[in-house]
């Protein structure tokens, strides 16, 4: 009987605690809005304002100049067809080694695949900081130590690899995609039937 009659009051107390989490949630979500919100808006009103300093920003002062003068440049299509370019690029080299590595180790009786299993995810634990370092310290033009091994061992006359290049960033970039796409396509060619 004690059971039931302390019942109402936990469910008191238990509303209590529900009602002030909830009013928490809303002050760290109002202060989250503020410290996102407004140096947003700040960024978008100065996107329209003519000044060259933050000093002399004046609310008389705003047009769509900037706005004209970046789409009406013909460099901002180049960055564009650029980025399409890079974008289409890293993906296909990406995505086809990923399928090659998940096909080799789904559908293969490829001797050592548990390393496959084992390497290509972990690479995801490295940050990407690290592996463009690593990557620059390789192939860069100009202090990069595989391109010197390759003049060297061949008597090259230029470096043979741009890290900094539109290719080279292609490569860097498929090469960090590979892991999701291959974790992505290990279930769906286990699943597939052999005798299909």
């Amino acid at each position: 009987m004690a059971v039931i009659d302390t019942l109402p009051s936990r469910m008191g107390e238990a509303r209590r605690w529900a009602e002030a989490i909830n009013s928490w949630h809303l002050w760290v979500f109002l202060l989250v809005a503020a410290l996102v919100l407004v140096p947003l808006g700040l960024l978008v009103l100065g996107s329209f304002s003519d000044a060259n300093l933050p000093t002399d920003f004046s609310l008389s002062a705003l047009s769509f100049n900037n706005y004209r003068e970046v789409w009406l440049d013909p460099s901002t299509y180049a960055v564009f067809l650029n980025t399409i370019i890079y974008v289409v690029g890293a993906v296909a080299f990406g995505f086809s080694l990923a399928v090659i590595l998940a096909w080799l180790v789904e559908r293969t009786n490829l001797p050592g695949k548990f390393l496959i299993y084992v390497g290509v995810p972990m690479t995801l634990a490295m940050p990407g900081m690290l592996q463009a370092m690593a990557y620059v310290l390789m192939f860069s033009p100009r202090i990069g130590f595989v391109n010197k091994l390759l003049v060297w061992a061949f008597g090259m006359d230029e470096m043979p690899f741009n890290i900094y290049s539109l290719g080279g960033m292609m490569f860097v970039e498929g090469l960090r995609l590979v892991p999701t796409a291959f974790l992505m396509m290990v279930p769906l060619l286990r699943s597939m039937d052999p005798g299909a």
